[in-house]
């Protein structure tokens, strides 16, 4: 299987709670053998959450190693009035289901975060492997490879 399909499959097996109400404090929310979603921390200005997959250290595809801690998709912004309102809208579900009917209609809901979104946000990010290298690079690469040297 190629690289970019078990990329695919890394995002789409995120789980929907490591897409929703993230901390503060940047760190992985998510890893495998092969690739890690970071919240890298809010962007300055608008305040949103900086979200990207990296590969990882250990990463057990021999095409990717020598790129590790490299970008592979994003980054995925993600207002803090979505991650705010889905923690609170998720609280009050939680807390009291069986008020959830006694809004007066017309009250309109929150908005909340879709974690499909996000994950169709890393499907629309991927970068190729001439991205992660660098402009120029992978034909010095394959040049090298072909001649022994650059």
């Amino acid at each position: 299987m190629n690289w970019k399909k078990i990329l695919i499959n890394f995002i789409e097996d995120i789980p929907d709670e490591k897409l929703q109400g993230f901390r503060l404090v940047p760190g992985t929310l998510h890893k495998d053998n092969n690739f890690r979603l970071n919240m890298l921390g809010l962007t300055t200005g608008a305040g949103e959450y900086n979200l990207q997959i990296q590969i990882n250290n250990g990463i057990l595809i021999s095409s990717l190693k020598e790129y590790a801690s490299m970008t592979v998709a994003g980054p995925v912004l993600v207002p803090q009035s979505f991650v705010e309102s889905s923690a609170a809208k998720s609280d009050a579900n939680q807390k009291d289901a069986k008020n959830a009917n006694d809004k007066p209609n017309g009250d309109a809901e929150p908005a909340t975060l879709d974690p499909d979104a996000i994950r169709q946000g890393f499907k629309a990010t991927m970068r190729t492997l001439a991205e992660i290298v660098g402009p120029g690079k992978q034909g010095q690469k394959d040049q090298k490879g072909k001649n022994g040297k650059k």
